[in-house]
């Protein structure tokens, strides 16, 4: 259905309310600041409770409609918790006042703000998908812990994500669109009688959906502190020493490390010495020009995962002239500086978010800039089927321990995009088979292809994680066998490497020099697929 526009007179009587509710909402502040204080005084008052629950009640019904959905979906999260309040006079008795102000807090900072994103924001930490038996109790820990807390349905998460990447999620088992969150602290919660559910995104931590709100928080602290440890950051570059300070401070609320330098030199040694989530330069840069430098970042970053990194320019000249020059030499989005800290924020959220969009169309992860397995299988197919007759190797490779922190995975994603770029260099195709292994079509027979595996483990720069490789030739396994069939022969081969303690071994059927632990007989290749890969993941040796 096509969307009539607005005429000019019905967006103004639409900006008319828009401004109404702002200020009636805006008028709210003080009656919730008093109710906070009623309740320090009186914790166990239901007479209190009732209008709390009405004015929370209308800014969530109301204020996605007028433009301010993030306000909305913090009443949803307090409203949620003040119903349990009311049916248990000593549910969170000592905390809701404290919890209360918090909230009146928040409020506060987006009704002064006109619904952007505050200078100073508090730790936003999204509930997603889960019902009131679980939420409610993690908002209320939540916000006694300083979070400010939104609660969303599943299906809401992307309209919650367009208001910039929150500090923290807790979800459901099984969430859909929480994979290219990377950086941010993803813990999921999963039912008893959800064992066979999909299996959580890479860096994200699982716990029983009946476990203490308090260990949950205590868990979701350490992660976002490892997340933020582990992101690529940011590398921002400015001869100003005030601006840098700015810029730190605004990509830190954003939950972002950043390197602030104030020279050419040193960010381009920084940006050669490895790699980033975003790039911040300044045109102005003494006698050097900034936009050189986003030449030269553009021209020198070879890997898919650096190519695609977001470069935002900073200029004090707003005409279009240097505008069009900075996208011209590469930059992604242009601002004119001084900036105020909330619209820099809304920027870089922008950048992030319309990068995880292209990525996903492409069906690229992220982290690594590797295909995602269902484009690498059709990738890899349809290399086979064009080059039936030649002799060449399909290779499957992973690390010899699963990662279990955000770090141990960052450095597997930049290994497997060096892996990728060198496989594609050499006439090959390749990408990621599923959360970690990658699957590579090499143009060598099977011999040629186990010494390359070995001599580019032997290249791996210092601190990569050590992983093995299976390799089967392409008409090993009969002249008409399928990608499935040939996969699951690299990895039968990948694992006898990894217990021979060798680089890269080729696929012998005849090879039984070792007991698995686990022997599979399945003539269903797909099924058989699946069963290898849950086995790897335990640790199990196996033949199929």
């Amino acid at each position: 259905m096509t969307t009539k526009p607005h005429s000019s007179g019905e967006s103004e009587v639409l900006e008319q309310a828009r401004r109404q509710f702002l200020a009636v909402a805006r008028g709210t502040v003080d009656a919730f600041a008093q109710l906070g204080e009623q309740l320090a005084a009186r914790p166990d008052a239901a007479e209190l409770l009732t209008p709390l629950r009405r004015e929370l009640h209308r800014l969530n019904g109301s204020a996605a409609t007028f433009g301010f959905p993030r306000l909305g979906r913090m009443a949803a999260a307090l409203e949620s918790a003040v119903k349990k309040w009311a049916a248990d006079p000593q549910l969170d008795r000592d905390r809701r006042a404290p919890i209360v102000t918090r909230f009146t807090k928040a409020l506060e900072a987006e009704v002064a703000t006109d619904g952007e994103a505050p200078a100073m924001p508090m730790r936003r930490l999204l509930i997603v998908g889960l019902r009131d038996v679980a939420a409610v109790p993690l908002t209320t820990e939540a916000s006694a812990r300083g979070y400010q807390v939104e609660r969303v349905r599943a299906d809401e998460l992307d309209e919650a994500l367009e208001d910039g990447v929150p500090h923290a999620v807790i979800a459901a088992i099984g969430t859909p669109g929480l994979d290219e969150l990377a950086g941010v602290a993803r813990l999921m919660l999963r039912q008893r009688s959800a064992a066979d559910a999909s299996p959580p995104p890479a860096g994200a931590r699982v716990l029983d959906v009946r476990t203490e709100p308090s260990e949950v928080l205590d868990a979701l602290a350490q992660l976002a502190t490892k997340a933020r440890v582990a992101s690529a950051g940011a590398i921002a570059v400015d001869d100003d020493p005030v601006m840098r300070t700015l810029v730190q401070l605004a990509c830190e609320h954003l939950n972002l490390g950043v390197n602030a330098l104030a020279t050419p030199e040193a960010f381009m040694a920084a940006v050669s010495g490895g790699e980033a989530a975003l790039l911040v330069i300044d045109i102005e840069l003494g006698t050097a020009n900034g936009l050189d430098l986003v030449r030269a970042v553009r021209a020198v970053r070879a890997l898919p995962a650096h190519r695609r990194t977001p470069i935002l320019v900073l200029s004090g000249h707003a005409d279009a002239k240097t505008r069009d020059a900075a996208v011209s030499a590469g930059a992604d989005d242009y601002m004119l500086k001084p900036f105020a800290p909330a619209e820099f924020q809304r920027r870089v959220g922008a950048l992030f978010d319309a990068k995880r969009r292209r990525l996903a169309s492409e069906g690229v992860h992220a982290e690594s800039g590797v295909t995602l397995p269902s484009r690498t299988m059709r990738d890899l197919d349809a290399e086979l089927s064009a080059r039936r007759a030649d002799t060449a190797s399909i290779v499957v490779l992973a690390p010899n321990d699963l990662p279990e922190t955000p770090e141990s995975a960052a450095a597997w994603h930049r290994e497997c995009g060096r892996l990728v770029g060198a496989v594609t260099a050499a006439g090959g195709v390749g990408g990621l088979a599923d959360d970690y292994a990658l699957a590579l079509y090499v143009p060598q027979p099977p011999r040629e292809a186990v010494e390359a595996m070995a001599a580019t483990l032997a290249l791996a720069p210092e601190g990569s994680p050590p992983w093995t490789a299976g390799v089967v030739g392409t008409l090993d396994k009969g002249r008409d066998a399928t990608l499935l069939a040939l996969l699951a022969g690299a990895r039968e081969a990948r694992q006898a490497a990894r217990e021979s303690a060798v680089p890269a071994r080729e696929w012998d059927p005849g090879d039984a020099d070792m007991a698995p632990d686990v022997v599979i007989v399945e003539d269903d290749a797909a099924l058989a697929d699946l069963i290898t890969f849950a086995l790897e993941t335990r640790g199990f040796s196996h033949r199929h």
